[in-house]
């Protein structure tokens, strides 16, 4: 059996580990658009089935779906716009020791000069998660918004925390999408959290693969017509 790090995820106070959703597998946040896809286009069914596969067959595109663990909104979050204050957020409780949920907490000047996403607002919201966390010497984490999650209302920013050696509040900052009113519900994916062991990389600039290399390899990839990639190269990843 593989020797599994652990990841530790510690609430802010003892109210909040009572009824606030701590982070979870991402395996278990699949948005019900990417459940819903088929497989293959049933209009190609008698062609080649590498030609009718959709993304649904893509072991890539899912192990971004599922990769690490994912932050999700505690309760509902109402968005709403007012004609003399602006963009508004209205959630219905704060437990203690939440400090603020999701409020408009970040002077323009930190993000001055900093391009905003097109269609979104140039404020940056802020929302105070869950965890504390830490992770074994030697692994950061990356936390970001929700891989291919661009059906979200919001585009969240990515930070890369040392969580070996500091253990502070998760501080979540993300722009809202200009045009969005409405609530974003309980339990939305709101940030993706990703472990990786630090190393020290260099790169290598190199001539195209030999002409035997390229043969073999493509000859390889496509000598098994349905699923190639997962059944002959995709390596299982487990978060629990």
């Amino acid at each position: 059996m593989l020797n599994k790090k652990t990841i530790k995820f510690y609430a802010a106070a003892e109210d909040i580990y009572q009824v606030e959703q701590p982070p979870m597998p991402a395996k278990l946040a699949i948005p019900e658009w990417f459940k819903r896809i088929p497989a293959e286009d049933p209009a190609m069914k008698w062609g080649d089935p590498r030609d009718a596969g959709t993304v649904k067959k893509c072991m890539p595109f899912l192990d971004s779906l599922s990769a690490g663990y994912m932050v999700v909104t505690p309760q509902d979050i109402k968005i709403a716009k007012n004609e003399t204050q602006g963009t508004m957020a209205y959630w219905g409780a704060t437990p203690p020791g939440a400090d603020v949920l999701f409020d408009l907490d970040q002077p323009l000047h930190r993000t001055k000069g900093m391009p905003v996403p097109h269609g979104y607002n140039e404020y940056v919201w802020r929302m105070i998660a869950y965890p504390r966390i830490e992770t074994p010497s030697g692994y950061s984490v990356m936390v970001t918004h929700p891989f291919n999650r661009y059906d979200l209302p919001f585009l969240t920013m990515t930070g890369i925390i040392d969580s070996d050696q500091v253990h502070a509040r998760l501080a979540l900052n993300m722009w809202l999408r200009d045009d969005f009113e409405g609530i974003i519900e309980k339990g939305t994916p709101v940030a993706q959290i990703f472990p990786f062991k630090r190393e020290d990389w260099v790169h290598e600039s190199l001539p195209p693969f030999s002409k035997k290399r390229e043969l073999q390899d493509t000859f390889k990839v496509r000598s098994v017509m349905n699923r190639s990639y997962m059944r002959q190269f995709w390596q299982k990843k487990s978060y629990e």
